[in-house]
């Protein structure tokens, strides 16, 4: 089906849906707008298979590209390329399975950034995001030395990620601004405190 049709589609179930709630369509025509909806949803889910086969087979020309690249420049780029499309096969393969996702921030790299309580504590942190729901904090003294060093879970609420932090208290995490995943904005709720972290280069 394509691309037009389905946006057609989404929205007749946009204004229907609405029409539903205002005037109680009768029972027959709100189950055709149920198999509308249904249908959709398969056709949106099939649309990200493709995407997510034909990025995959680009990676891994990518991939073999970037093993003969020797300048450490050009590498650099390539490899920018390959973090791009992970994120982005990662995001359809949790549309795919259904999963609520967010695009802003980079799996498997460390978010650096200053402690909430940098006056007391002269120590920085580092976040590291995993697909499988954690993330890894640590916080590292002036000496290099690991001060904390925690694994926590993650989940997506409202747009934005929570983490659940048992030791300084849950964690708002939230786009930066200029719309790049190399930053983010961390809330630490408890401590009312807010503070930018930018992700170290590979």
């Amino acid at each position: 089906m394509k691309i037009s049709n389905i946006f057609l589609i989404i929205t007749f179930l946009g204004i229907s849906f609405s029409l539903a709630q205002e005037n109680e369509l009768p029972r027959e025509a709100q189950e055709i707008l149920k198999k509308l909806e249904q249908f959709e949803e398969r056709e949106q889910k099939s649309l990200e298979r493709d995407v997510v086969k034909k990025k995959k087979e680009l990676l891994k020309a990518v991939e073999r590209s970037a093993r003969k690249v020797e300048s450490k420049g050009i590498l650099k780029l390539y490899k920018k390329v390959m973090i791009d499309l992970e994120r982005e096969i990662a995001t359809s393969e949790a549309i795919i399975e259904g999963k609520e996702v967010v695009n802003f921030i980079e799996y498997d790299i460390a978010y650096h950034y200053e402690h909430p309580a940098s006056h007391i504590f002269q120590q920085r942190g580092e976040l590291t995001f995993y697909r499988n729901g954690k993330v890894k904090m640590q916080h590292i003294d002036k000496k290099d030395n690991v001060a904390f060093d925690k694994t926590w879970d993650w989940e997506i609420k409202g747009g934005d990620i929570i983490i659940l932090d048992g030791t300084h208290g849950n964690i708002e995490v939230s786009a930066s601004p200029r719309n790049d995943s190399k930053r983010i904005i961390l809330n630490w709720v408890k401590l009312d405190k807010t503070i930018k972290a930018r992700a170290k280069n590979r």
